[in-house]
């Protein structure tokens, strides 16, 4: 297109989205870290729009660079190009798609350049293919030679490079701009998924992120998921076969299962005669044998903590005597409704640590247990979730009771374990505990 025609395009958009943003001159100038005089005279049509320029105001309008360089009156088939010292830049498509935008490059980049890209808004990514020559693309931490032929696909939400060697290089790039608010922050959930999982790790994890990830890049996060002991990403089958939408969720590896050993090394510990009480039938056993008192130490699983149960146990321990307990516990709560919370967590993350593989057939149960723990994890007030499961598990319940209990009857804790649950940074989390309580003298 002509030279004069892009000065008059960009001078136009510039106007519209800097008024349509409520900034003015001086506040945009600032926001884009450039001068008040060079932005002045773009939106007069007098100065030469360069391409970095042009990427840093369409950042700090929170538009594509394209919005920026394409009239409103644009036909189908009709290209607009930007040159500058690192080459020509020939937007060819700009299309509309359910995700949000796609834009469609032609890059002819002179030899020995190094055009260095800043991060683009959270959730774009860039598919490049080579066409002519070889160069240098990708993340700083990640850059990937793209030869004729080559694509390579990358999150561009980080600071990017394109650069080439002694001879210059032609590439078709491709940007998805996925459809976000305006303005949107790194403390929003909708990131792009390196940028996501980052901060799951070395933040407080305050979201379940949640976003679109193109299948090609689905090893990146088989590999990360792989390496975690904290988080896991799950990848969800959508229409789009080219993408998958992914959430990153604080669940951690199941712990080995440690019950039966701990349990067997605490018995071989004890002195004297035991009895493990872990069935109905073992559990009407002891309500019949009346003899009082006979053991020295027993070990119960998942009961009901009655007061006529308690009363029996205390009557059939010898003085001194042990009572080891293996019961559910969950995460500290204050209320039915925080309660709940916690058991829904648990809940969802042990239907999920069941499912062998990283990817989530479309309309599959699982993704309905993805958005209650999202919506649980996320939850606020005092109000139970809408789409909790209908069971009341008592055992889990009654686990505070079981110290109520303890405390009433005369006993004190000795010793604790969690012996199965999630990797937790804290021993008393969600998961199976044993406690070992000792019977007064």
């Amino acid at each position: 297109m002509k030279h004069n025609s892009l000065h008059s395009i960009v001078a136009t958009n510039l106007r519209k989205w800097r008024q349509t943003r409520g900034l003015s001159v001086n506040e945009l100038a600032k926001k884009a870290n450039i001068a008040k005089g060079t932005l002045s005279q773009l939106e007069r049509g007098l100065a030469n729009p360069t391409l970095d320029t042009l990427w840093t105001l369409s950042q700090a309008l929170g538009v594509s660079f394209g919005t920026l360089i394409t009239p409103d009156t644009a036909s189908f088939g009709e290209t607009f190009e930007v040159d500058d010292q690192f080459g020509q830049t020939s937007l060819l498509a700009r299309d509309h798609a359910d995700f949000g935008v796609v834009e469609t490059y032609r890059m002819n980049l002179r030899a020995r350049t190094r055009r260095e890209a800043k991060a683009h808004p959270p959730g774009v990514f860039e598919v490049v293919t080579g066409i002519r020559g070889d160069c240098q693309v990708g993340p700083l931490d990640s850059l990937r030679f793209v030869h004729a032929g080559d694509v390579l696909t990358f999150f561009a939400d980080r600071p990017h490079v394109y650069e080439t060697g002694e001879e210059g290089c032609e590439i078709m790039v491709v940007i998805f701009y996925p459809e976000l608010p305006h303005n949107i922050s790194l403390k929003e959930k909708y990131l792009s998924w390196p940028l996501a999982w980052s901060i799951s790790h070395n933040q407080f994890l305050e979201h379940v992120y949640t976003g679109l990830l193109p299948v090609a890049m689905a090893d990146e996060v088989f590999k990360a998921n792989s390496q975690s002991s904290t988080h896991r990403t799950f990848l969800i089958e959508i229409d789009e076969t080219a993408f998958y939408r992914f959430a990153i969720l604080p669940m951690g590896r199941p712990m080995a299962d440690m019950e039966d050993s701990t349990r067997e090394y605490l018995i071989r510990s004890f002195e004297g005669e035991g009895l493990i009480i872990d069935s109905d039938e073992t559990l009407k056993d002891f309500e019949k044998n009346r003899t009082n008192p006979q053991w020295a130490w027993l070990y119960f699983r998942d009961q009901l903590w009655t007061p006529e149960l308690f009363d029996m146990i205390t009557d059939r321990l010898l003085p001194g005597g042990r009572l080891m307990v293996s019961t559910p516990v969950l995460d500290p709560f204050s209320d039915l409704a925080s309660y709940q919370r916690s058991y829904l967590l648990y809940h969802c993350m042990n239907q999920l640590s069941e499912w062998p593989q990283q990817i989530i057939p479309k309309n599959h149960a699982l993704t309905k247990t993805l958005k209650i723990f999202q919506y649980s994890w996320e939850w606020e007030g005092d109000h139970l979730a809408n789409d909790s499961p209908q069971t009341i598990l008592d055992n889990w319940l009654d686990a505070k009771s079981l110290m109520d209990r303890i405390v009433s009857h005369g006993f004190r804790i000795l010793h604790h374990y969690r012996v199965a649950g999630f990797w937790s940074s804290s021993e008393w989390s969600s998961g199976r505990h044993i406690f070992v309580f000792g019977k007064g003298t």
